[in-house]
């Protein structure tokens, strides 16, 4: 089986056709440049940055990349993609939130302390 640096692992038969993963057959190398450039075509528009890691995340993000037949650039771009997707959705819903209270529909802590007190005495019985 072989793998390029930064792509999903890469299989031959003997007709020529290349599968990549377990769901595309390609049957000509200007297929799998489309292919990479669908999937990377980012490559070209990327920054190099740097940062500082602990020695212990840094063995761990290559054990990471050398199982997955990945690169340290694409594990870590695939975090940071997660991280900032995570980080929308929560800055969503703390935006619904606040339309929640300016438009009223909130419920008082008194409330709410009555409520989950009637539950916890609900399940000493």
């Amino acid at each position: 089986m072989q793998s390029l640096s930064g792509f999903p692992p890469l299989s031959g038969s003997p007709d020529g056709a290349i599968s990549i993963g377990h769901t595309q057959h390609l049957n000509r190398r200007t297929d799998m440049l489309t292919y990479a450039n669908v999937f990377y075509g980012n490559i070209l528009t990327m920054k190099t940055i740097t940062f500082r890691a602990t020695e212990d995340k840094v063995t761990a993000l290559d054990s990471l990349a050398e199982i997955t037949q990945r690169d340290r650039s694409f594990i870590l771009n695939e975090a940071v993609d997660q991280y900032l997707s995570l980080n929308d959705y929560h800055r969503e819903l703390i935006e619904e939130g606040i339309r929640q209270v300016k438009a009223g529909r909130v419920i008082d802590h008194e409330q709410v302390k009555r409520k989950v007190t009637s539950w916890a005495s609900k399940g000493k019985k």
